[in-house]
């Protein structure tokens, strides 16, 4: 990164040789702290990690790393669940899973984890879309849902009679 500014900085100065804010920077560079956004922060956090009240031990996982703590949280869950014989769970598993185990489930959760963690704010992006199943309608066509469903299966048809049209 400090090359590409360098040559950066090489090519403002073939342009105007006179300028001598860009030749004192090439003197600086050599002293700048340059990183990625993360070495930045993660410098931040170990630098002041008595004032957010972390360990100063501080450690960054691998992706494979969070992906086996992400597995291994849900299968602790599921394992509590099952011994709580929790009924909304029971109901859950009865509609998602088959005879086969409950992989099937564990892996439409850790899906829809990774979508709803790529949204801006998360959590507010889920209590909305929670929200949505709680409407009171009594007509399906009204929901959001319905909706969706009535206009792809249009979408479909009209599509269907510009081919047959051909």
């Amino acid at each position: 990164m400090r090359g590409r500014i360098l040559d950066a900085i090489y090519k403002e100065i073939e342009k105007d040789g006179t300028n001598t804010h860009l030749q004192k920077q090439i003197t600086l560079l050599s002293k700048a702290s340059i990183c990625t956004i993360d070495s930045f922060c993660l410098d931040v956090v170990k630098n002041n990690f008595f004032e957010i009240g972390i360990s100063p031990n501080l450690k960054i996982a691998e992706t494979t790393e969070i992906e086996i703590l992400k597995e291994e949280t849900l299968e602790d869950l599921f394992e509590e669940k099952y011994e709580q014989k929790d009924e909304e769970f029971l109901k859950l598993i009865n509609d998602y899973t088959s005879y086969k185990g409950d992989e099937s489930l564990k892996s439409i959760i850790l899906e829809i984890y990774r979508y709803i963690q790529s949204t801006p704010f998360p959590e507010k992006w889920l209590e909305e879309k929670t929200e949505m199943f709680n409407k009171e309608e009594t007509n399906f066509e009204k929901t959001v849902w319905g909706e969706a469903l009535v206009k792809s299966v249009k979408e479909k048809l009209e599509e269907r009679n510009r081919n047959s049209k051909k």
